[in-house]
């Protein structure tokens, strides 16, 4: 995989079952098929399993294309959900930006 510029889209406030189509929407719009992709979550307070199973559907869609993904996450509660159920590793989860592009430099 080489390095490109990433995609960065950022979200806020609740990520529930009401805005889970705004979140594969936006997902959808931004993403250029190849591109590596970060996932801003570090303003979002709430996360469902609507909205995860989005995120880990877009994860999938990247893996295909040997595209790169990460996720930004900064609320512990968030944080707790992810480490519990799994998922943290596989979404490539980190806490702030520079850690993203320092390991999608390194994957090359």
């Amino acid at each position: 995989m080489t390095f490109a510029d990433p995609i960065v889209v950022a979200f806020t406030g609740d990520l529930d079952v009401s805005k889970y189509t705004q979140l594969r929407d936006r997902l959808n719009e931004v993403w250029d098929g190849r591109s590596p992709m970060i996932v801003d979550l570090h303003q979002v307070r709430l996360m469902d399993s609507t909205c995860l199973s989005e995120l880990l559907l877009f994860r999938r869609r990247l893996q295909r294309a040997e595209a790169a993904f990460a996720a930004i996450v900064t609320d512990p509660n968030i944080l707790r959900l992810l480490e519990i159920t799994g998922l943290k590793k596989s979404l490539n989860v980190a806490t702030d930006l520079e850690s993203v592009l320092l390991a999608f430099r390194r994957s090359e």
